[in-house]
């Protein structure tokens, strides 16, 4: 495995890692106020997100102006992530548990490749769907092992599988203009416009829970790690991924997301450990390398 392959591997497996570990964050900041909703959050994750990162954007030259014809790819990017995908995954979060949750979206990978295929013609390869099917099998151990009750959990999980289906449509756009920039370009475009779309959200039907809202120093650095982490380095990484391996390969690593919210979770002592959720971890990561045994 030459560097620049190493490389890529190491900065997917971090973006994931950040996504697994935002489930965990989110669930926090809901318990430390009621007032919170998912487009406040979601606000503030991207405003940290835009006031760090366009300097930066510029300081490294890394700005592109948006070609002609693009700009209805980038509005409608940003319709499916962060505004779609993010309302429904952090709405669900306040009807189930974070690692739960991480686990359906741990089924991203198993739908992304066919919605490639269909529109794209892209190729799956046996490896991918063998590798697909083996961290699915994990992610069902591991949710055996949660002791979940889903039935009452019904509303959170119907959110969660709509924002896998969001993010298929996602990969969907994105292909269009993933290798016409640089990444750190389309994700500082992203969150702007995110912005304008949950701003209307906030004033007609959240501006009273934002005003009522008692912001800790907990609560706003949570915020920043998602906006900053999350939001924008963890795109950042996984665009880069995409444009060296393949939407259907990096999406693939989604299948690890759920182990991270794990272990984050167990860690803080927000969920606990089972021998059928560390079952289901090491099947779910062996997905993963089954699906890139073709690429190495």
């Amino acid at each position: 495995m030459n560097a620049r392959k190493l490389l890529t591997y190491l900065l997917v497996t971090c973006a994931v890692g950040m996504w697994g570990v935002s489930f965990v964050l989110t669930k926090e900041i809901f318990s430390s106020d009621t007032n919170y909703t998912a487009s406040i959050i979601l606000l503030f994750r991207l405003l940290f997100s835009v006031v760090l990162f366009i300097p930066i954007l510029f300081i490294t030259k890394k700005a592109r102006k948006i070609q002609k014809g693009d700009l209805k790819y980038f509005l409608a990017l940003a319709l499916m992530e962060p505004f779609l995908y993010f309302l429904c995954e952090n709405t669900g979060l306040m009807y189930i548990s974070s690692d739960i949750a991480s686990m359906i979206v741990g089924l991203i990978p198993v739908f992304v490749p066919f919605g490639m295929l269909i529109v794209y013609k892209e190729r799956i390869s046996a490896m991918n769907i063998v590798g697909g099917v083996v961290s699915l099998a994990g992610i069902a151990t591991m949710i055996l092992g949660s002791g979940a009750n889903l039935d009452s959990e019904l509303k959170g999980l119907l959110l969660m599988f709509a924002a896998v289906l969001v993010t298929v449509f996602y990969s969907l756009i994105l292909r269009k203009i993933v290798d016409k920039y640089p990444p750190v370009t389309i994700t500082v475009y992203q969150n702007v416009i995110g912005i304008f779309y949950f701003l209307p959200l906030i004033l007609c039907f959240n501006i009273g829970n934002l005003q009522s809202i008692h912001f800790t120093a907990e609560a706003l650095a949570y915020m920043a790690v998602l906006g900053i982490g999350c939001s924008t380095l963890a795109y950042v990484f996984f665009y880069y991924g995409i444009r060296r391996m393949g939407a259907s390969s990096v999406f693939v690593f989604s299948n690890a997301t759920p182990v991270f919210t794990m272990i984050f979770a167990c860690a803080i002592g927000q969920e606990s450990l089972t021998i059928l959720k560390v079952a289901g971890m090491a099947v779910a990561l062996s997905g993963v390398t089954i699906a890139q045994l073709k690429r190495n």
